[in-house]
């Protein structure tokens, strides 16, 4: 089985100061991810939603960072692997500008090639605990829709 294993810059987290509204950020990564539970505005960017709309998506994302949610995903169902990575590289840099860590969407590979701090996975994609086992050092988000499925992310 194959792993991503982040740098060790990436993973070894420096002496954290504070960002605005009170979120630690690492000096080397920008991210505002410090172990503790993510609190407030969690933003997905969906790319189908703004395309359909004229939107330009990298744009879009530069105007969600300047809000200061405690995170960012970027959602890509419609989009290519290589769509989507080169999406997410691009956003990653607002992101780290801004402080806000980066959540892929789904595609835990894409989330460990693009450097993502985080990535988000359903119920019918891969496993929380493949996924932990393939993405060190990346935060995993699972989606719950009962009692049953919270339970099981919980443990996992």
């Amino acid at each position: 089985m194959w792993t991503c294993e982040r740098s060790q810059s990436r993973v070894r987290w420096a002496m954290p100061t504070r960002a605005r509204h009170g979120r630690k950020v690492d000096k080397r990564t920008k991210s505002g991810l410090n172990g503790a539970a993510m609190r407030g505005l969690y933003a997905i960017v969906d790319v189908t939603t703004l395309r359909a709309r004229g939107l330009p998506v990298v744009e879009f994302a530069r105007a969600v960072v300047a809000a200061k949610p405690c995170a960012l995903q970027l959602r890509a169902k419609d989009a290519s692997p290589s769509e989507t990575l080169n999406l997410l590289r691009a956003i990653r840099s607002v992101c780290r500008e801004g402080g806000v860590p980066l959540f892929a969407n789904d595609r835990v590979d894409l989330a460990c090639l693009a450097g993502c701090d985080g990535v988000h996975v359903g119920q019918d994609d891969m496993p929380v605990p493949l996924a932990r086992d393939i993405a060190k050092g990346l935060r995993i988000g699972v989606s719950t829709h009962d009692v049953v499925q919270v339970e099981r992310a919980l443990a996992d």
